[in-house]
């Protein structure tokens, strides 16, 4: 058991399986929920036909395929297709502002090199067509769409949504796009608030030789984890299912404070579930990777006061 889903409590009164929508599907399933065995449906979109989408030889992995572009609407979307096609998009390069970086990580890669036009579908329209069952999660990393895919799900975000991954700009890399501070207003406004941001991309500017040693590099790109907290949780499977997500995530503390103070647990309930986060945070503590972490911020605590 390596984590909350995979517990005899959660199976035994779980009995629906996650619902997971993955924005940007090639290769594996995204962690921290890559290798957890818990049955869940994933609805997986990547518009090219050719994507290696999450395999389902995963026996607790059922694959819905979208072969679209998640977006606002149904409409064709014009993808400028970059010289590196990982870094494609639907806005054009913002030629003026990544000539400024690094090759590397601007023009070199960046330049379009042709336009293609792909069929445009919205989270709740497929989740309409599809017998996945309402998504508990949206994971979103598609290149500079994630705004536009989450106008796209307003019923699900209103109705069913706990958490939200999603990737963001702190910089316009391309014409007319949206920045991270669009994307969390607007997941403000659905009650959803960010718990944790991990830096993706912090690009160098372009060095000349009065500033190659002092050339810090700029913070352009992140991944940042949203939460919805459960004031309106009516169901106690989807109660547990939020505690998983926390669990699952990190937030394992917050996670037993929301259990104590849960109606939808008798006493008993509330006992056996927090007697099962409080193991997996224990094994979690003496773990040999956590043990190494803990004497690694011990030593920069030492050396920041010393001075070093």
């Amino acid at each position: 058991m390596n984590c909350f889903f995979e517990s005899e409590f959660y199976k035994q009164h779980a009995s629906e399986p996650l619902v997971i929508v993955d924005g940007g599907a090639r290769g594996e399933l995204f962690p921290p929920l890559r290798g957890v065995k818990t049955p869940m449906n994933i609805l997986a979109f990547d518009p090219d036909d050719h994507a290696s989408i999450i395999s389902n030889e995963d026996a607790y992995i059922t694959i819905f395929k979208f072969n679209k572009g998640l977006w606002n609407n149904e409409v064709r979307i014009k993808v400028h297709i970059a010289k590196d096609p990982s870094t494609s998009s639907v806005y054009p390069p913002n030629i003026d502002l990544i000539k400024s970086f690094e090759d590397a990580y601007g023009i070199d890669v960046r330049s379009t090199e042709y336009i293609i036009e792909v069929d445009g579908i919205t989270i709740d329209k497929a989740i309409e067509e599809s017998d996945s069952g309402k998504p508990h999660f949206i994971k979103l990393d598609i290149h500079s769409a994630e705004y536009e895919a989450l106008e796209g799900a307003k019923k699900a975000l209103k109705d069913s949504v706990m958490g939200v991954l999603v990737e963001t700009w702190h910089q316009p890399i391309h014409e007319g796009q949206y920045l991270h501070a669009d994307v969390e207003k607007l997941l403000n406004e659905k009650g959803f608030y960010i718990f944790d941001q991990y830096p993706v991309g912090r690009w160098d500017f372009k060095k000349n030789k009065e500033t190659i040693i002092s050339n810090k590099p700029c913070y352009v790109l992140s991944e940042s984890l949203f939460f919805k907290y459960p004031n309106d949780f009516i169901l106690k499977e989807e109660f547990l299912k939020f505690i998983g997500f926390l669990d699952v995530f990190g937030y394992t503390s917050l996670a037993m404070n929301l259990v104590r103070s849960n109606s939808l647990l008798n006493a008993s309930e509330k006992k056996a579930t927090n007697h099962t986060l409080s193991k997996l945070e224990q094994r979690r503590y003496n773990s040999r990777s956590a043990k190494k972490m803990r004497v690694k911020n011990k030593i920069r605590f030492i050396l920041r006061k010393i001075g070093i």
